[in-house]
């Protein structure tokens, strides 16, 4: 019986050490996924003028396709839509050519938020959110890729999806209608957190793209040292610290940027004469590889 107190109290004791050293290093993640900016970018909640988002289903009918039409519908008719970003078509031609070999039953499509707050976001159903802060921090179409790749990968992996089957199955919205679901998952989604293992599938995932489609796989890390160097001035923390890092669903930045350098290094070594697209000029013009090749971007360093 001693023992048991005693190991109780061992428990307690490192606990208390967890949490008081959390609350000192004011843990806070670099790429945040509250994503506020949103909410001022909708505006008010749904209308029922849109036929789509006025629609009521058995919750049994809610699949991941109807749920991310819904949320496209929502965005088609928000604040953003007045007027367009020039980034739009960009990006969504080249999501296009990332998803062009997947097998979910929906088409992936983009949007961009006009907030200084470098973020990008990915919603079920095939929806990623784009801000142009971090449009704007990033340097080559090879970086913007890795980025449209993570989120990529978060839905095609049904981390998104499957972060909200729960509260459909828990029949929460019973008799409600499609668009009055969308804006209250979508509540719950933007003040949720993805695991460290859905964020490490998610990054792989990015970098694969860039393999995938001969994109310069060191662009991956660049675009986190540009994210890293955006954020100097803002809350986040430059040092590496495991009891707060613990806690913290993106890794590291550091770590981020080390990890796929190294890979980078190492494909090249394998690789020492195939030349990997960057796309500087791609990125300034919007403009896709596909309809503007540029061979001064297709380097062997």
């Amino acid at each position: 019986m001693m023992k048991r107190l005693i190991l109780c109290g061992v428990f307690l004791v490192i606990g208390g050490l967890f949490i008081f050293l959390l609350i000192r290093e004011d843990a806070q993640t670099p790429l945040q996924r509250t994503f506020a900016p949103l909410f001022e970018q909708l505006g008010k909640t749904t209308k029922t003028a849109d036929r789509m988002l006025s629609r009521v289903l058995p919750l049994s009918d809610i699949d991941e396709k109807t749920l991310g039409d819904t949320f496209k519908s929502r965005f088609r008719r928000g604040p953003q839509s007045d007027k367009p970003s020039p980034y739009t078509p960009y990006l969504n031609s080249l999501v296009r050519e990332l998803t062009e070999n997947s097998q979910k039953p929906f088409t992936y499509e983009v949007f961009v938020l006009g907030t200084k707050h470098p973020n990008a976001f990915a919603l079920p159903g095939g929806v990623i959110l784009f801000t142009t802060g971090f449009l704007e921090i990033l340097t080559s179409e090879a970086q913007v890729v890795s980025i449209l790749g993570h989120e990529v990968g978060h839905i095609e992996r049904g981390h998104c999806f499957d972060s909200v089957r729960f509260q459909l199955l828990g029949k929460k919205f019973g008799g409600k209608t499609l668009g009055w679901i969308a804006d209250h998952l979508l509540q719950s989604l933007t003040r949720s957190t993805f695991s460290k293992t859905q964020e490490s599938e998610a990054d792989d995932y990015g970098y694969q793209s860039l393999l995938a489609h001969k994109y310069c796989p060191r662009e991956m890390s660049e675009a986190f040292v540009n994210l890293k160097n955006s954020l100097r001035n803002q809350s986040y923390r430059n040092d590496v610290n495991p009891f707060r890092d613990y806690f913290l669903s993106h890794p590291p930045l550091e770590l981020r940027i080390e990890n796929f350098r190294e890979r980078a290094n190492r494909w090249r070594e394998r690789n020492p004469d195939e030349p990997a697209y960057v796309g500087t000029k791609n990125l300034q013009e919007k403009k896709p590889r596909s309809k503007a090749f540029y061979p001064e971007e297709n380097i062997l360093e």
